[in-house]
């Protein structure tokens, strides 16, 4: 790659590949400095791109109906929009992807995340713990806005607290730390808290048939400051209550949550693989306390 290159909307990753766009009155193409030609988008207009350590690269060209889409590398077409206005895209290490859609933010993971009556500027970045920075139209100027479920950690900073607007359709059942002692968060233990998604059927007399193993492991976010799971554990699928059938074992930093001494019950958001949203209030003890 030279100087004299015909490309636009670079991103670097933190292993120092490069994505852009280069394009021509005929032809645009997505490149990596190491790859070379990735993907071949014929004659997609506006296309931007953002890239993670692992290569995944995310963008925003559009579809066969020639509407603005978010695509991935990885996982393909991330939306199914109707001529909404798209802004470009980011992704973290983890996989997160987050985007501006007619003037909201939106995220893979938790879907339609702010509710400013379409102030949202053009462009989101966030980074490996979640926390995404965005400009928000206020009069005539625009301010930066930082949302994120850690606010102590950026003292000079007015956070705006990072959480979903979208809805929960149903509730599931839910046991925290269901080997150990059930509903109990030691508030200074060091070890990973368990908190287990139940598998339920009609035919056994539970509120409701619901597969646990359907559930998008890192949709879930758990407890006042809406912790999202380890990634390096992820999950365990086994039969937590013995019951016959598989459920969902997720893993949290007991910290993380914001539970405080003497809460007694706690809040799960999340989504299923295919987009709906559930939500759990499963019954908490608290230790730990001074």
């Amino acid at each position: 790659m030279t100087e004299r290159d015909p490309a636009n909307t670079p991103a670097i990753s933190d292993t120092g590949e490069v994505c852009f766009v280069r394009s021509s009155p005929a032809r645009v193409e997505l490149h990596t400095d190491r790859r070379g030609l990735v993907l071949d988008l014929g004659d997609s207009i506006g296309t931007t791109c953002d890239i993670n350590s692992r290569g995944d690269i995310v963008y925003r060209g559009v579809d066969g109906e020639g509407t603005f889409q978010i695509f991935s590398t990885v996982g393909q077409q991330l939306t199914d929009e109707d001529g909404v206005l798209l802004g470009s895209p980011s992704v973290n290490n983890n996989g997160q992807v987050v985007w501006v859609q007619s003037g909201e933010l939106f995220s893979l993971q938790e879907g339609q995340v702010t509710e400013f009556g379409g102030l949202v500027g053009f462009r989101a970045d966030l980074n490996d713990r979640g926390d995404v920075v965005f400009p928000y139209r206020q009069k005539k100027s625009f301010m930066v806005v930082l949302a994120t479920r850690y606010p102590e950690m950026y003292p000079d900073f007015r956070p705006l607290k990072y959480q979903s607007v979208r809805r929960p359709e149903f509730e599931v059942a839910m046991l925290v730390d269901p080997a150990g002692s059930p509903g109990m968060v030691d508030l200074n233990a060091g070890d990973l808290l368990p908190v287990a998604i139940l598998t339920t059927h009609l035919s056994k007399g539970e509120a409701q048939d619901f597969d646990a193993l359907q559930v998008d492991a890192l949709s879930v976010r758990f407890g006042p400051d809406r912790a999202d799971i380890v990634v390096r554990s992820m999950s365990a699928q086994q039969d937590v209550d013995a019951d016959g059938d598989t459920d969902l074992l997720l893993f949290f930093r007991p910290n993380r949550p914001g539970f405080g001494c003497g809460d007694t019950d706690a809040t799960l958001e999340g989504r299923t693989k295919d987009g709906k949203a559930f939500h759990g209030f499963p019954p908490i003890l608290t230790s730990g306390c001074e």
